[in-house]
Parts: C-alpha cells; sequence; structure tokens
C-alpha cells in the first residue's frame, strides 16, 4: 500500500477507499479464478503503453483483468471484445 506507515486513516482517502473496495470486491467476485484458477499469458495482445493484463485459467473459462494506468481513457478489444477502461481503472472480462 502506498499509504502504509502514514498516519492516515482509509477513511480520510475516499477516492483511495473506494478504488481498494472496487479491487477487493472483483477478487471476491472472481474468486474461483484466482484462488483455483491458474495465471497463465497465453495470448499475444497489443495494449497501448501504460495498459496491463493478467490471464486466469479455471474450468474451461478466461479471465482477464486490464489496467489502464494511464492518465486517458482507452478502448480496447480482447478475445473480440470491445472494453472501454477509464483513466486509472480496471477492467475484467470472462470467455
Amino acid at each position: 500500500s502506498i499509504y502504509r506507515g502514514r498516519r492516515n486513516l482509509i477513511t480520510d482517502l475516499p477516492d483511495y477507499a473506494a478504488y481498494v473496495k472496487k479491487l477487493t470486491d472483483l477478487r471476491e467476485q472472481y474468486h474461483d479464478f484466482f484462488y483455483h484458477g491458474t495465471f497463465c499469458l497465453s495470448n499475444d495482445y497489443v495494449l497501448p503503453k501504460g495498459c496491463h493484463l493478467g490471464e486466469f485459467h479455471w474450468c474451461g473459462k478466461t479471465l482477464f483483468t486490464l489496467w489502464n494506468d494511464t492518465g486517458t481513457p482507452v478502448s480496447l478489444t480482447i478475445a473480440n471484445q470491445s472494453i472501454d477502461i477509464s483513466t486509472q481503472d480496471v477492467a475484467v472480462l470472462v470467455i
């Protein structure tokens, strides 16, 4: 955490708290992929600079995690699906 060791409470940082909650909720929603699946990068997607992709396999399905670590919204096509990701945001796609 970027705030480890500081005196601020998470409640003092509402935007950061909302972002952490979103990530935690996604982890719980896709629990089986993250805890029982396999991390793999079996595709060669070309992503804009500052965008990152993770790929998890579980029970014949694939979960793509996407992170836009830039100051500009991006539109991507992953597995023939269009995905719009806001600035400094994450998205998931299950196929």
